[in-house]
């Protein structure tokens, strides 16, 4: 597949922004069904983390910024099977990947659910919801940022939506994607990885859902999410935030359930996010896996399945975890490691199912024109190859 025109390097763009600005307050008014308000400038507030040694302040003689950020990415997290009975204990559940999770300066997810001892299923097909002290499960199991940016953030109702980011920040968590109204569900996070000798990188991260709620609070409840089916409204979030740090890292809930490969509609939306900007886009919402792109310099991943969930079919228990290094030059050491999911619980596959998942996520993302080569453990994944 031929690139675009070729982008600025992530050098280039870095370390635009001031290192005390760590969180933008972006859309000015709610959003309703597939509008969303206009962006003002950026503002300073904090929301910081840092899992490696304090780092000297930049008032001190310059030092370098650090030069890599490991990263591990999973899809939908969701302690609720379908019927409204809850999946098990969240730490148990989260056991066979915790390791994993931990070793990397940074673990993402989509929390798709209400975290909440308060509220009832609103109407709609399926609800999720999850005590409060699934929050610290996944806090403890290694996670460090989780989208609430998706169809299942208000199933039990606005008080409940208020608990999830109050039970999200509680565990430590930094949560995106969601907030109080107006400008929360829009504001741009950013979290800092250091290293003793190192100015902390900056990662920024923002999260949209373009699948429509079928019975969410109106934009003027007090708490909501990023929804909005305005491309232009994600586009111009993605170039506002842009200037804030190193790395620009966009979580997606898109797409159509159940199909393996991307719609014409998510490759669109994706050219238009990294050509404003974003660095790494993380999908979500298929419930399926999808493949995996390079493009204009940037790591799409348009779909990674479910992952604590209940899967709803065979094929929704196929699941990976996406390792990357964030660097100067781009996202590199990319490997997916291929995942399943037995009753809710994800795991490591091994033997004939590592064979078998491994196969599709290097069959899809071969069909996106990347690099896919099956390792001992991992499928590892770079750009070239035929389109």
């Amino acid at each position: 597949m031929a690139l675009p025109r070729p982008r600025s390097s992530w050098r280039s763009r870095a370390r635009r922004g001031p290192l005390a600005a760590a969180a933008v307050a972006a859309l000015a008014a709610g959003c309703g069904a597939g509008s969303a308000p206009d962006p003002p400038g950026p503002t300073a507030t904090a929301t910081v983390t840092a899992r490696a040694e304090p780092t000297a302040s930049r008032t001190a003689p310059p030092v370098p910024v650090l030069a890599s950020v490991t990263f591990s990415a999973v899809g939908d997290l969701c302690f609720m099977d379908s019927g409204g009975g809850p999946l098990g204990d969240p730490a148990d559940l989260l056991a066979g990947v915790s390791d994993h999770l931990a070793a990397r300066d940074i673990a993402f997810g989509n929390l798709e659910t209400a975290v909440s001892d308060r509220g009832a299923p609103i109407a709609k097909m399926y609800t999720f919801g999850a005590p409060a002290s699934a929050a610290v499960s996944l806090a403890e199991a290694g996670f460090d940022v989780v989208s609430l940016a998706n169809n299942h953030f208000g199933d039990y109702g606005p008080d409940a939506s208020a608990d999830t980011v109050e039970a999200v920040a509680a565990a430590g968590l930094v949560g995106v994607g969601a907030g109080a109204n107006p400008a929360g569900p829009w504001s741009a996070k950013v979290v800092e990885v250091g290293a003793a000798g190192f100015a902390p990188a900056r990662i920024v991260f923002l999260a949209f859902t373009d699948v429509t709620p079928e019975a969410f609070p109106p934009p003027e409840a007090p708490v909501g999410n990023a929804y909005t089916e305005d491309l232009q409204v994600m586009v111009d979030a993605v170039a506002q935030a842009r200037g804030l740090g190193d790395y620009l890292v966009v979580s997606m809930h898109w797409g159509v359930e159940r199909q393996f490969e991307p719609s014409e509609l998510q490759v669109a939306q994706a050219r238009a996010l990294v050509e404003a900007g974003a660095d790494v886009l993380l999908g979500h919402h298929p419930h399926v896996i999808e493949g995996v792109e390079f493009w204009g310099g940037a790591l799409i991943v348009y779909s990674m399945g479910n992952f604590v969930f209940w899967p709803g079919s065979t094929a929704g228990r196929d699941t990976f975890v996406l390792d990357f290094t964030l660097t100067p030059d781009g996202a590199t050491d990319v490997a997916a490691y291929p995942a399943h999911i037995s009753g809710a619980r994800p795991g490591f596959a091994e033997g004939g199912e590592f064979d078998r998942i491994a196969g599709l996520i290097a069959d899809y993302s071969r069909r996106l024109g990347t690099v896919a080569e099956v390792a001992a453990d991992s499928v590892r994944l770079a750009p070239g190859g035929p389109a």
